[in-house]
């Protein structure tokens, strides 16, 4: 009888752990906040927010991809952690400023990692900047996700 026990208590820590582990703070969620159709088309630029909660707060994720493809799963070209477009608005705003140029603009970071400054998509390559203490006063309050609800 006590094996029965310990097999059907071994079972449903088996069964829990999947949700325990979720509930850590080490785990996000993963929402796009923005998407931006590319001047000649074809390609947009994503921008998808991950929170974290406390104390690690948002995370941005940016993505250049065919237009209408889903970002998730594919290599981010840029992150920003706890990046805000004013003093109250977390996010970052994508600015084409040409046919082949993306320049990811905020107005502060904890940190930002450009990882591909030039990526191929479609055939194109596009050029990825970073530009750091842009503000944008009209942004709403807290996340880009919760501020568009």
């Amino acid at each position: 009888m006590g094996c029965d026990r310990r097999c059907c208590l071994r079972s449903v820590l088996w069964l829990t752990l999947p949700l325990t582990l979720a509930s850590c703070s080490g785990f996000s969620s993963w929402h796009e906040a923005k998407r931006v159709l590319a001047p000649r088309g074809g390609i947009d630029a994503v921008l998808a927010e991950r929170n974290a909660g406390s104390p690690t707060g948002f995370r941005y994720e940016v993505f250049v991809v065919l237009n209408g493809t889903v970002a998730l799963g594919t290599k981010p070209v840029a992150t920003l952690e706890g990046a805000t477009r004013n003093d109250s608005a977390y996010g970052a705003s994508l600015n084409w400023v040409g046919p082949d140029t993306l320049r990811i603009e905020y107005l502060r970071a904890e940190r930002e990692t450009l990882l591909i400054p030039d990526v191929s998509v479609g055939g194109r390559r596009i050029r990825i900047l970073l530009a750091a203490g842009k503000r944008d006063s009209l942004a709403r309050a807290g996340g880009m996700v919760q501020a568009r609800r």
